[in-house]
């Protein structure tokens, strides 16, 4: 059992030090994300006011 509770322990520390660096690539990834959503929300914006004018222009 002390084998498996010094994997776990050097599991846990290698865990714990890859989240030094996987925290600034999550932040990274964030920042993407809300730049790529805010991007969405302007071209759906952009396509919804395009429509409204299709939709007029039809009638």
């Amino acid at each position: 059992m002390v084998n498996g509770e010094s994997n776990f322990q050097s599991w846990s520390f290698r865990s714990l030090s890859k989240r030094g660096s996987a925290a600034a690539h999550k932040a990274d990834q964030v920042t993407m994300f809300h730049n790529i959503l805010r991007l969405y929300l302007k071209n759906e914006s952009l396509l919804e006011s395009q429509q409204k004018v299709s939709s007029l222009g039809k009638r």
